[in-house]
């Protein structure tokens, strides 16, 4: 009986032992890098980027950053192991488009990169660009703390965990202008060089300033006088971004919330920023075009006397009044179709033709006459802005602060009324224009009432 018991104990141990063997051998050979490339086709691309990679090439298993430290034995670690292993399945000849998840302790721990030397270290990202990690660490995106994943993302195929210079684009010229040197001097080393050419050969005089980036900057002379071509593009959301993920109204009711946007994308770690965003491209490129062809360089706001007069806006006692065009939709190509050259420049015009080309030949003379009747009524207003004017120069000093305080704010509003129609070309809403230019007038004989009895009193 004892011998029996005996060979049963002996048996029951060399079962735990082989369970045991075999667990550790599956559980060693399953966090190997190649059982992760090898044996799952999904795997292929980022196992191949990983292997050309600084990772690859320390041989820095998959899993020793894929779960954080401490993690790889715990039952979150199983479940997700079985997440993946379902999508390997379910996946076909299929790539699985689930991201990969990094904690930020799978960086900073064990012999990576130590804290606090490596997040203090200066490196060098490109020529002349140096940075810190512990810059990024103390910056926020909409209120949300950087990931190391932030930055270090997976976006080309040929790069695994890498910083594609996308992501440094975007952070640093998002909702940005880039006017001062205290914009560049951020990443970039000012070069010392004269920017004379004729320096380089010529003896340089003792008394001759040189013109250097320094010299510039303390001048106050904008980067972008010479380097406006540098950044191109806005990073602005993606034509149906969101719907590319999501598909719930209650969901997409809330994508103007930008802070909640970040958080669930950015702190959560549930999406790369090109998921979004356009990029942003920081190169060198023709210098003259860019600026040649943004009409806003020179033209701030470009003809926005003309989109008022389009919307009809309320003013004060003038009530909302869109132009019809506007209520159909037209945009300024659906009416401006005749090409003229002004001081050598093509310009699109608009004229009567325009009108006939959707509605009659009888609204062939109807611009003509909007047009009259709109610099008719201005005229008639000019006359009440001179004399309103004249009488406020002469209050000045004389009547009491809070009268003239007054009569400057009319003389704003009434003067404003008459600048959209006038800059903006009344004919683009006849019937809004009329009415401000109406206002305007009442509003100048109010003024010329109040001027009149401050300086009688």
């Amino acid at each position: 009986m004892k011998k029996t018991l005996s060979l049963f104990s002996l048996g029951l141990v060399s079962v735990v032992v082989l369970i045991g063997i075999t667990v550790y051998s599956v559980e060693s050979y399953t966090s190997q890098s190649d059982f992760c490339g090898l044996s799952c086709h999904i795997m292929d691309k980022p196992y191949k980027s990983w292997k050309e990679s600084p990772h690859g090439e320390k041989d820095v298993a998959c899993v020793e950053c894929h779960y954080a430290p401490g993690e790889k034995t715990t039952l979150t670690a199983k479940f997700r192991g079985l997440g993946q292993l379902f999508s390997y399945l379910s996946a076909g000849d299929q790539e699985v488009r689930k991201r990969a998840h990094v904690d930020d302790r799978s960086c900073s721990s064990g012999d990576c990169h130590q804290r606090p030397e490596f997040i203090e270290k200066k490196l060098e990202y490109a020529s002349g660009v140096s940075f810190t990690h512990k810059i990024h660490e103390e910056k926020q995106v909409e209120g949300q703390v950087l990931h190391c994943s932030t930055c270090h993302q997976h976006v080309a195929g040929t790069k695994h965990f890498e910083v594609p210079k996308q992501i440094c684009h975007l952070c640093h010229f998002k909702n940005s202008e880039v006017a001062s040197a205290g914009d560049c001097v951020t990443c970039h080393e000012l070069p010392q060089k004269p920017l004379q050419s004729q320096k380089a050969t010529a003896e340089i005089k003792e008394d001759e300033p040189l013109i250097t980036h320094q010299s510039l900057k303390d001048a106050n002379v904008p980067c972008e006088s010479c380097h406006y071509e540098l950044v191109l593009g806005d990073g602005e959301i993606k034509d149906n971004a969101c719907q590319d993920c999501h598909d719930m109204p209650e969901t997409l009711k809330k994508i103007g919330d930008m802070q909640l946007m970040h958080e669930e994308h950015v702190a959560k770690q549930q999406a790369n920023c090109f998921n979004c965003h356009e990029t942003i491209q920081h190169k060198e490129s023709p210098f003259l075009d860019p600026a040649r062809k943004n009409c806003e360089v020179c033209h701030p706001d470009h003809h926005i006397y003309q989109k008022m007069l389009l919307v009809g806006a309320e003013r004060g006692a003038v009530q909302e009044t869109p132009s019809l065009m506007f209520g159909s939709r037209t945009n300024c190509i659906g009416c401006h179709l005749e090409e003229k050259l002004i001081n050598g420049e093509k310009v699109m015009h608009g004229n009567g033709q325009s009108c006939v080309s959707c509605h009659t030949e009888k609204h062939d003379q109807m611009l003509d006459r909007w047009d009259n009747e709109v610099r008719e009524g201005l005229s008639s207003v000019e006359e009440l802005k001179i004399e309103s004017l004249a009488l406020l120069k002469k209050a000045t000093g004389k009547a009491p602060a809070e009268s003239l305080i007054e009569a400057n704010k009319m003389y704003a509003e009434a003067n404003s009324n008459l600048d959209i129609v006038r800059f903006g070309n009344g004919v683009h809403n006849k019937k809004y224009s009329i009415l401000l230019i109406s206002e305007a007038g009442y509003i100048f004989e109010d003024l010329l009432d109040l001027l009149e009895e401050v300086i009688s009193n």
